[in-house]
């Protein structure tokens, strides 16, 4: 069960690296890019903790999957001021991102299975 959370959170980690790209080509908004960058490569090391059976992987997941909901929700509250992308692929993404990433938190937490024995 605990190869499943680390194979979510490289997919979690893939979006936000993609959406870092998206950001300096596409929607143009090169401020954007580098926090959802540094998430990305926060929790595909995460991930990598999970997968490869660390003995704290249990605890950095979960840090990991804390720290990129903080910045999702900074992502939002910086779109809601008026300060990030108004653009609807962007609002779309950070709605589904943070459902996501409190669903997968919530999972994680409530699992019983110990990170380290995948």
């Amino acid at each position: 069960m605990a190869r499943g959370f680390g194979y979510l959170m490289i997919v979690e980690a893939a979006t936000f690296l993609v959406a870092s790209l998206l950001h300096l080509t596409v929607e143009w908004e090169p401020a954007a890019a580098g926090p959802e960058a540094v998430i990305g490569v926060v929790v595909a090391a995460g991930a990598a903790c999970v997968l490869v059976g660390l003995r704290r992987a249990r605890a950095i997941a979960l840090w990991s999957i804390g720290f990129a909901t903080f910045g999702t929700l900074v992502g939002i509250t910086a779109i809601t001021a008026g300060t990030g992308p108004r653009s609807v692929p962007d609002l779309t993404y950070h709605a589904l991102i943070l459902t996501t990433l409190v669903a997968s938190l919530v999972l994680f937490a409530r699992s019983r299975t110990p990170a380290s024995r995948a």
